[in-house]
This record gives C-alpha cells, structure tokens and sequence, in this order.
C-alpha cells in the first residue's frame, strides 16, 4: 500500500513538474533569446536545473503553435541516471485571439517521447521531493507568469515510467502507448483513456477525474475510472484529498474476472508470488472501499467471493515506522481451500532431485521480520485441501510480532472439538517452530466420510493429543530436530475389514479368516479400542509397544520406529 500510495504520488508530482515546465516555457514568447531565464524560473520554482538542448519553434496564425525539443529536467543527486524527466518534444497548438490579450489558451499539448524515473533511496528519500518547490522564492517563480494557461486537451506518446525503491529492491516499468487527457477548461473534470502495457500485459483505462487546477492548487479530486489488465476489470470511485500530497483517500473499488485461471496465468510474470499458484478455472469478484489518510489505510466492507467460497470483512494497515502494521477480522460462510488451491501437477523432474519428501530449501524467516499482522477469521464451513476433510465453526487468529508467528485455531469436526496452535519464532538462528493439537470425541468415521473417502467406520470416537517442537533452516533440518509426544486413542465402533486388510497386509486377513470362517461375508468388524503413541526424540518417533487394536475376533499389538531424518 505504501509503493503504490508512494506511485501515484510520485506520477502526479511528475505531472505537476511537467506543467510547471509547459507552463514557464509557453509563458516566454521570445524563447531562444530567454531561454537561460527560463531554466533559472524552473530550477527556482523546483530546485532542479532544466536543459533544453533543442531549439524552440513558434509559427504565427490564426492557431498558433509552438514546438520544444529535447528538453531534460535534473534528477536527484543520489538518483541512478543524470535525468528525471526527459521530453522528446512538446508541441502545443494556442488560441490566437486569446494570446493577443496576453492570455495563454491551448487547444492541444502533444508530449511524445516522454521517460520519467521515480526513485526512492535506501533513506526513503524521493526524488518528485524538489527542494524548491516549497519555498517563497519558489512558489513565486512559479506564479510568476501570472494564470496557470488553460489547455482543452492533452495527448501522451510513448511514455515509460520506472519506480525503484532501494529499501526493498522493488523496480518495476511501464510503457504508455497513449494517454489524453480532455477537459473544457482547466476548472472542468477531465476525460482519461490509457493505452498501456506492464510486464507484457495489456493495460486499457477510461473515465474521468477533477480538474486539472486541483491537482496543481491541491483539494478533493474526484475519480472514476475503468481498468481492464489481462481479463481483471476494475472499477474505482470516489477521491483523493490534495493529490500532491495523498493527504486523504476514499474510493469504493470492484474487482471481477470470469475466469480466474487465465487471469492468473497473465499476472504471473508480473507479480511472482502468483506465478506458483494453479489457479481454479473459476469466476472471481471482490470489491471494498479503501480509505485513508496519512500513513493509516483501511479496506473495509469487503466482500469477495472465488468460485463457491466467500469472504468478508476489512483489514488496516498503518505504514509508519518503516514496517507495516496490518489488523483486521473476517469471516466466511464457506471456504473450500480444496477448490482455491488444487493440487498442483506433479512437477518434472529435476536433476538435482535427491528423492526426499522434507525439502532442503531455506525457509523464509525474513518475511516473519518485515511486518506485523493481528488478523482474526471465523469460517462456518472449511475444506481443507488435500484430501478434502470438511471442518466447522473454525475460530482463528493470526499474530505477528517483530518475527514471532502465532495461529490459535479451534473448530469441530465429526461432531467432536479440536484445538490447536502453531507457532515459529522467527527471531532465533535458527528458527523453532511448535505444534499443539488437541481433539476429543472426534467421529473419525464420519470425518473420512464427508471428505470423500469410503466408509470404513462407523460410531467410532477418537481423541488426539500433538505436541511437538522443532528448530531448522528448512523443512528437513526441522524434521531432523523434531521432539515431543504424539498420541490418537480410538474408542468403540464398527471397522470394515478392508481397511484391517489395508492396515496389516496379508497376516491380519490369514488371521481373521482362520478365526472367523464367515469374515468374508461379514462387511465390518466390531472394533473395541485402538491405540497409537509415540515418543519424538531429535527426528526419531519410537512407538516401541505402543501400537494396539482390539476388535471382537482379536487383539494385536506392535511396535514401530519412524526415522524422520533419513525418511526410513
């Protein structure tokens, strides 16, 4: 939120530099002769040295016009490049009439080849920050040529817009094909339509905003305007208060694509957090009203909804401090993170793929650092991903604290509760990361059931007790580390046989069937108890006489050991 609130100030500071620009230049009528003047008025009212290497042209008619040529506006002295702003050429076409009485009336400005570069430095400096602009000697050079002209239209040709920010390594480029603006007069709203492109994709804009003397003098402008990018249509409405500065923000914003697959795929090489995400071939809106003021932003009323999941809420941000702040509520009637996120195809495979499950790859504990979240969500119905297991009345909590991540989640599944919380501290080389898992009379039969699976029990109850603790740089170095108890006790119930021929292989079929002459005809099996605990020592899960089930024809017992640093 702060790059883009930092963007869009930094465009209409370009803009407004621009103008002052156009407007001392047009103001000079001998322009050759003074042009000297004219770069000491612009560097006066921006602080910045102004070159105008071409020379300046005017034609006298009844519809005078006036051509400017390679014209360069400085850069900060720590920007990457000499230039800010670079013009091609300028050409405006004057009312003749007007200009006789001393008053500057344009019919059209045409900028074509115009680059401009907004930076940020590693101190959150900003180079549209002009050091003259504010000053008395400053604000009277530019008012020096008395009335900001009046101009009905003006047309953009090529432009390319850059913004870096050194603080975060964020660099990104636009080009504009084409970009008018038209207005009656200078007092008047403004007709926008963009022709652009970023990082290939096609950008289309149209609607209007203030007038172009409220982005000069400051005030409420008024926006509407219609953006479609690679199948997104966005619709945003409202105004800024004072543009110059984004000293306030109240806009109603909506989203929609009807095909969320494709839309995906077309941002991906532009935004890479998407680029991993196999998007659903789905139908997706979401729409809310940003407001803000200062560094405090706040999406509020928002609504959204990703094939048959929906969300709700608003979120916060404050941005002062260098890290953001995010804060918020939200809730769901239905989540279906199995639709959201499908499972991906199975990826090719790499040569350097040594065949183990817990990746090697360092985790990014960095990102625990970067900012602050207090986030709660309450979702009536939840799909888990994966296998589907549906879940209710899920009660959450998400807090981040200067690198320490905390999820409490409680819930109800098969009719019992469950309660758990995750937890990574972030703030430790290496990392530690802690889970706690509690459930009691958890019908497990039933949870199977509704995700899909076969019904391979039935009125059976279970309880769950995890608690496990680990430290790593990734998955496998946790893994490796792991330690702590994991426990599930099943209570009576009705098991199907396959799932105990599934369970022992071969020897628990021999066995029944030599017990139990009639098993095959009988679909399942009374089930008294089962019981699996083991003990997690630095990678190792030693069920040693842990392991039971007891049923109505047997009783078995058994040990294990789960090697979690070798994977055997």
């Amino acid at each position: 939120m702060k790059s883009i609130a930092r963007i869009l100030g930094g465009v209409l500071a370009a803009i407004v530099a621009a103008a002052i620009v156009g407007v001392v230049v047009l103001k000079s009528m001998d322009f050759n002769e003074y042009r000297g003047l004219i770069a000491e008025q612009v560097k006066a009212a921006t602080g910045r040295d102004l070159t105008i290497a071409g020379r300046l042209k005017l034609e006298i008619s009844f519809s005078p016009s006036l051509a400017v040529e390679d014209v360069r506006l400085a850069n900060a002295p720590w920007g990457s490049r000499p230039d800010m702003i670079v013009l091609k050429r300028l050409a405006a076409e004057v009312r003749f009439l007007p200009l006789l009485r001393g008053k500057v009336e344009i019919n059209r400005l045409i900028l074509s080849g115009l680059d401009v570069a907004l930076e940020v430095d590693g101190q959150g400096r900003a180079n549209w920050d002009m050091p003259g602009a504010g000053t008395p000697k400053g604000r009277a050079a530019a008012e020096s040529g008395g009335v900001i002209p009046q101009v009905d239209r003006v047309t953009l040709r090529d432009l390319t817009l850059s913004y870096r920010d050194a603080r975060d390594g964020v660099f990104f480029q636009a080009t504009v094909q084409s970009f008018s603006l038209e207005a009656k007069d200078m007092e008047s709203p403004m007709a926008i339509v963009l022709k652009a492109s970023f990082a290939d994709m096609p950008v289309n804009a149209s609607g209007r905003i203030g007038a172009f003397k409220t982005i000069v003098e400051g005030g409420r402008l008024p926006i509407r305007l219609d953006v479609d990018v690679a199948g997104l249509k966005a619709r945003a409405e409202g105004h800024v208060e004072d543009p110059r500065a984004l000293k306030g923000i109240d806009v109603a914003i909506g989203i929609k694509t009807e095909r969320l697959t494709s839309t995906i795929a077309a941002l991906g090489p532009a935004v890479p957090a998407l680029k991993d995400w196999n998007a659903p071939a789905v139908p997706a809106d979401a729409s809310f009203r940003l407001k803000g003021q200062g560094t405090t932003f706040a999406a509020d009323n928002l609504k959204a909804h990703v094939g048959r999941s929906d969300l709700s809420g608003s979120v916060h941000a404050t941005l002062k401090g260098g890290k953001p702040e995010i804060s918020g509520s939200l809730a769901s009637a239905r989540l279906d993170l199995n639709e959201i996120f499908p499972p991906a195809p199975p990826p090719a495979a790499r040569a350097k793929d040594d065949g183990r499950v817990f990746s090697a790859d360092p985790l990014p504990v960095d990102v625990l650092r970067a900012f602050n979240v207090d986030l709660a969500a309450k979702i009536r119905t939840a799909v888990l991903p994966g296998g589907g297991v549906v879940v209710q009345d899920v009660n959450g909590r998400v807090t981040l604290k200067e690198g320490r991540l905390a999820i409490p989640v409680t819930l109800s599944a098969g009719g019992g509760s469950i309660k758990g919380d995750v937890s990574i501290d972030g703030t430790r080389t290496p990392a530690t990361v802690a889970l706690r898992l509690d459930g009691a009379d958890v019908d497990w039969g039933r949870v199977l059931a509704d995700s899909g699976a076969i019904e391979a029990v039935r009125e059976s109850k279970a309880e769950v007790a995890v608690n496990l603790a680990g430290a790593g740089r990734s998955t496998r170095e946790i893994m490796a580390a792991l330690s702590g108890e994991a426990k599930i006790v099943v209570g009576p119930g009705r098991i199907q046989n396959r799932i105990l021929d599934l369970a022992g292989g071969d020897v628990v079929g021999q066995v029944l069937g030599a017990i139990n002459p009639f098993d095959r005809a009988d679909e399942f099996t009374t089930l008294n108890c089962a019981v699996a605990r083991f003990t997690v020592r630095e990678g190792i899960a030693d069920g040693r006489d842990s392991l039971a089930l007891e049923t109505g024809k047997m009783t078995v017992a058994g040990s294990g050991r789960l090697n979690l640093r070798n994977e055997t």
